[in-house]
């Protein structure tokens, strides 16, 4: 019989992930020693697919809230916080929001202790590998544009190297030592970030938790959160899912 082909038109709809403050905690927030959160709005090195054309040059983005919290705040002088109220609709409480999102979750692992970084298979980025969290430092390399959401069904420590994309994590969440992610990261728990010898632990874009601790005492490291708004909306773009138009979203073929 007859036969025809319809196409289906559809764009990425980012997920539905509003940071408003490069660390927004629903209870309390306490840096210690050379810890440091930056509402300035900043581009990591070698994130130049964010950068506008030459022609068209832009400030950086307003600068946000470094802390938006409910409970009280504790700074090492302050540098580069500005406290604010979180607004209602940013809580980490919104469970269903935070269910949507590990919902569609990439990569689900249980609680527990690990390390991540780039891994290949034949010169290509190995993204069946659970402890692969993609490349935020080298933007040319194989995993550069691997964005994965990544749900700890529990707690979690991380203990180096590097990831990028969404973390989602149901429990606490500890970084020991070095170690750097670039993307969003939401915690249900607990944000401990301990001190760890003189290495440097820094999240580029924004985190949301129940309560923050950064403690870093030595001289030679720092723990540090850093708004960037050229990373969220990479990340968020990457791992959005597809809708179809509302309108003339479907196309006769033949």
């Amino acid at each position: 019989g007859p036969r025809q082909r319809i196409g289906l038109v559809a764009r990425v709809m980012p997920l539905p992930v509003d940071i408003r403050a490069a660390l927004t905690v629903e209870g309390t927030a306490n840096l210690s020693g050379n810890a440091r959160v930056d509402g300035n709005d900043q581009v990591p090195a070698g994130w130049t697919s964010c950068a506008p054309p030459p022609a068209l040059p832009s400030p950086p983005d307003s600068a946000q809230p470094g802390i938006e919290a409910t409970g009280p705040v504790t700074t090492p002088g302050g540098a580069g916080v500005v406290v604010a109220p979180p607004p209602p609709d940013a809580r980490v409480s919104a469970a269903a929001d935070y269910d949507q999102l590990a919902a569609w979750a990439t990569i689900t692992l249980p609680g527990g202790t690990y390390r991540t970084q780039p891994t290949y298979q034949n010169g290509a980025c190995d993204r069946s590998d659970p402890t692969n969290w993609g490349d935020g430092r080298a933007r040319t390399a194989p995993c550069a544009n691997h964005f994965p959401i990544v749900h700890i069904q529990g707690d979690a420590t991380l203990v180096g190297l590097q990831g990028q994309g969404v973390l989602l994590v149901d429990g606490d969440l500890r970084i020991q030592g070095a170690y750097e992610f670039f993307g969003v990261i939401v915690v249900r728990g607990w944000l401990r970030v301990a001190d760890d010898g003189s290495t440097d632990a820094r999240l580029w874009g924004g985190v949301m938790a129940g309560n923050a601790e950064l403690r870093l005492a030595t001289p030679g490291g720092q723990a540090v959160v850093n708004h960037s708004k050229c990373v969220i909306q990479q990340v968020l773009q990457m791992t959005g899912r597809p809708a179809p138009l509302v309108s003339r979203g479907w196309g006769q073929l033949y």
